[in-house]
């Protein structure tokens, strides 16, 4: 069994990094007990065989309980009966090493930091599972599906537009922060690449705007709930925003053409944003 007691990141994160793990057990027939998603697995089916989850309250304290006695020396990689996976000099957890797969496989162990690393193709070959995995509960599902048939009118193009600021004014130095006149030259852009059709935005966002900024485009707010949005762009028919697993794992989901923004003027097609 594999036991995941590290909380990675937010929503998206942790969507991409549980594809790779929940993959990985399908692969090798082995179970998970996944204690890192409590706040997000009430919106989610979450109906797997090889997934063991318990409830919200219990799922803390035995993270807590792990992280006390990790930090107390008394689980580490010597130890047997329950091992700690240990991470490279990356960070990572190679699970493309026969060893680490191997420890995995045989053993009871817990994942407590770092990215997982695998062969890819052995992610994508459990991906129709992996979707129906993190399909939403009816009323979600419901809720996503209202929003895009009230919006969508016949022989328009949809295009999500994922604005991410807040906390990307600071992470990675900026690099992938843009203000809100930047994504008024994106979306004019956008439509510069469909002279011949009906475009309308969607636009999810983690910042208050100054909506009379956008006012020359046929656009509509996401609800800003976080799992509605991310769902409500999987709906979409082309996703554009900054580096982001957010868009990355709508575009997966939804299987959607994404282009991540490099600059205002530069669109990076991601070949597959999950990886």
């Amino acid at each position: 069994m594999i036991i995941i007691a590290h909380k990675y990141g937010q929503l998206g994160n942790r969507l991409a990094y549980l594809r790779v793990y929940i993959s990985f057990a399908l692969e090798h027939n082995i179970k998970i007990l996944d204690l890192s998603f409590d706040e997000y697995s009430k919106y989610f089916m979450g109906t797997c065989c090889n997934v063991l989850r318990i409830n919200n309250i219990l799922s803390r304290l035995l993270r807590n309980v792990i992280t006390m006695l990790i930090n107390l020396g008394l689980i580490s990689n010597n130890n047997k009966l329950l091992s700690l996976v240990e991470t490279d000099d990356n960070r990572h957890v190679r699970l493309i090493d026969s060893a680490i797969a191997e420890m995995c496989i045989e053993n009871n162990v817990i994942i407590y930091d770092g990215w997982p690393i695998i062969n890819w193709n052995l992610v994508k070959k459990h991906d129709s599972e992996i979707r129906s995995f993190f399909s939403l509960v009816d009323g979600i599902a419901n809720k996503v599906k209202s929003f895009i048939e009230q919006v969508k009118e016949a022989d328009e193009i949809l295009v999500g537009v994922h604005i991410r600021q807040g906390d990307y004014k600071n992470w990675n130095s900026g690099k992938h922060y843009f203000n809100s006149t930047d994504y008024v030259r994106i979306m004019r852009k956008v439509l510069e690449m469909h002279p011949n059709s009906i475009v309308k935005f969607i636009i999810s966002t983690n910042e208050h705007q100054d909506w009379g900024l956008f006012s020359e485009f046929n656009y509509v707010c996401a609800p800003g709930n976080a799992v509605e949005d991310m769902y409500i762009l999987a709906e979409c028919d082309e996703i554009y925003g900054p580096q982001s697993s957010f868009s990355g794992w709508a575009s997966f989901f939804g299987d959607v053409p994404l282009r991540w923004i490099d600059n205002p003027d530069c669109f990076i097609k991601a070949l597959d944003p999950m990886v």
